[in-house]
């Protein structure tokens, strides 16, 4: 089911998207937080929206902005 969801994506919105957040605008808030680390999981079997802020990566790409702002 989930791979019908994103192939219907692909074909409603324009660029990488989920089925929930469009990639480009993470990418802006990315941009307007001056975030330094970015980890992108791409496509996969594993990792969907509403999984993303319990992989490991996130937690460790979260930690490093963290670090990379307070020094």
């Amino acid at each position: 089911m989930a791979r019908v969801g994103d192939f219907v994506a692909d074909h409603v919105f324009d660029g990488t998207d989920d089925l929930v957040v469009g990639a480009a605008s993470m990418d802006e808030l990315a941009d307007a937080r001056l975030i330094t680390v970015v980890h992108d999981f791409r496509t996969n079997e594993r990792v969907h929206h509403v999984q993303r802020f319990v992989q490991p990566e996130t937690v460790r790409t979260i930690r490093s902005n963290m670090e990379t702002k307070s020094a």
